[in-house]
């Protein structure tokens, strides 16, 4: 029998999650300023052990695809994941600053269409400073690597 066509739930739930750890993650723009990148992204990894593991195997997909990160010639850099799943937006025709329509809207000055705006869902980030030390912000935990491979999580 087949589980996921046993109707209850508790199916339907673990269902769902597999679907959706399953799914390969999808980058649908990256856009750039400076030396911080924003990596607009479909189904990523919902864990914060399949966040960083992602980034560290698709680090060199990202550097070649993409020119991703852009250091800075210190060698620092900002990357950001954001989620896509609801598209680009156009900006309400309303004044932005007073409105709560764009309070959490994130427009992309790159874009020449009215539709450049995504919802600010932030997923994940990444920072490396001029000293070689990478930190992870899984919006959880926060993490960092000095260098050697080793993650240590920085505590509040």
């Amino acid at each position: 029998m087949d589980y996921c066509n046993n109707f209850s739930p508790v199916n339907d739930l673990g269902c769902f999650f597999f679907y959706k750890i399953s799914q390969p993650v999808i980058i649908v723009a990256v856009h750039k300023k400076d030396n911080f990148s924003m990596i607009l992204v479909k189904n990523f990894p919902l864990t914060t052990r399949g966040k960083i593991d992602w980034w560290k195997e698709n680090k060199g997909l990202l550097k070649n695809s993409y020119y991703v990160p852009l250091t800075k010639t210190d060698g620092s850099y900002h990357v950001s994941f954001l989620d896509f799943d609801k598209g680009y937006k156009e900006m309400p025709k309303s004044v932005p600053r007073l409105s709560s329509e764009t309070a959490d809207l994130l427009c992309f000055d790159d874009m020449s269409v009215k539709e450049n705006c995504i919802e600010k869902n932030l997923l994940f980030r990444i920072h490396k400073n001029a000293y070689g030390v990478t930190y992870f912000d899984t919006l959880y935990k926060y993490y960092m690597d000095e260098g050697d491979g080793k993650l240590t999580e920085i505590k509040d």
